[in-house]
């Protein structure tokens, strides 16, 4: 697998923006500079066009009862890793490594503000939501990983889009009630 490492150093915070509010683009940003960017072209799919550090990606959500997110290099057809996205636990997203190291996207507290990323039970980064990322949010690396690039980038797009369907179903249920 290629190096997906960002180079950042531990305790550095990156912010999550969206630019515009009726576009579904996001920046992970260093004060000005942008290290990572998520586009979803459609409102309603789960393809994401993902990139960092001149790295382009894809990520799509496949599946409804044991459903997964798969990377994929922008344009191709290729597996590169494929994500388990939990169902009503405090993981969201787990994978194992070609070299067998275990990642976990899990709720750190009891409302879920923040999510942190643990490669094996080692703590490595925290991804804090704000108005529950639809606008901004900030992800600290605290240990260096050669997946650093997806692990913010996978967890940015896993939790837009549970914020996204928490909202659609909050919808619903009001329309139902109503």
């Amino acid at each position: 697998m290629d190096n997906y490492k960002l180079q950042i150093s531990p305790g550095i915070t990156i912010q999550l923006r969206k630019p515009k509010i009726k576009e579904s683009r996001y920046e992970l940003a260093i004060g000005e500079e942008v290290v990572g960017t998520i586009v979803l072209p459609k409102m309603f799919g789960t393809l994401a066009y993902v990139s960092s550090a001149k790295q382009e990606w894809s990520l799509e959500r496949k599946g409804f009862w044991k459903s997964s997110i798969i990377l994929r290099k922008k344009g191709e057809e290729t597996d590169l890793l494929k994500i388990t996205v939990g169902k009503m636990s405090r993981r969201l997203l787990s994978f194992t490594s070609p070299k067998g190291e275990v990642y976990d996207l899990m709720r750190e507290g009891f409302w879920g503000k923040s999510w942190i990323w643990t490669k094996n039970n080692m703590l490595l980064m925290r991804l804090h939501m704000k108005d529950g990322m639809k606008r901004s949010g900030e992800v600290t690396i605290l240990n260096n990983d050669p997946m650093d690039a997806i692990l913010m980038l996978a967890g940015t797009y896993a939790l837009i889009l549970k914020n996204r369907d928490e909202a659609a179903s909050a919808v619903a249920v009001t329309a139902a009630v109503g």
